[in-house]
């Protein structure tokens, strides 16, 4: 398990992010879940003591090396920390699923976790008109696919992101789904 830093979060958990499950956080824009990814980033390397990497995929341009440092503190150098996370910047779709599968030859020991923030954002970009809903569908249900295969073969945690695009009760809240 990862620990998201939050216990109350970690509670409903049942102990943190797992290992060997995609994870999504999903809110409105502006709610927390970049922040929530990067508190994660933190607190593995910390828990895991630079054992394994961290590979984050980037789809918004919101990746903050800065935050991250700003997070940990006096906890982890700023050079330590930043040499364990690999960040991604994924511009379409394709690239989104290359580094998910290609994520070993990215990192120089064995990932840990892989972030992907926001996993919808270039699917509905790429695929915008009504006559494409059904391949975006498709290549976003293969893609959930592997990720699901990924997390288990690996035993690795994965959280991916998604801004909430219809209109929700305006609780400012962020919610977590684990499969």
């Amino acid at each position: 398990k990862v620990s998201t830093g939050s216990s109350a979060l970690d509670k409903l958990l049942g102990g943190g992010i797992s290992k060997g499950n995609v994870t999504e956080v999903y809110g409105e824009s502006g709610s927390g879940k970049t922040q929530l990814c990067f508190q994660l980033c933190v607190n593995y390397l910390l828990d895991t003591n630079y054992r394994n990497d961290i590979v984050y995929v980037d789809t918004v341009g919101t990746f903050r090396p800065e935050r991250i440092v700003e997070m940990a503190g006096d906890k982890i150098m700023k050079e330590e920390l930043l040499k364990h996370i690999f960040s991604i910047r994924a511009r379409t779709w394709t690239e989104q699923v290359e580094v998910s599968l290609k994520m070993d030859d990215l990192t120089s020991d064995k990932s840990g976790i892989l972030i992907i923030d926001t996993l919808t954002d270039n699917f509905v970009y790429e695929f915008q008109t009504g006559k494409y809903i059904r391949d975006r569908q498709e290549a976003l249900a293969r893609h959930l696919h592997d990720l699901a295969v990924i997390a288990i073969e690996k035993e690795i945690a994965i959280i991916v992101t998604n801004t909430v695009r219809a209109r929700m009760p305006s609780d400012g809240n962020i919610y977590v789904t684990e499969t």
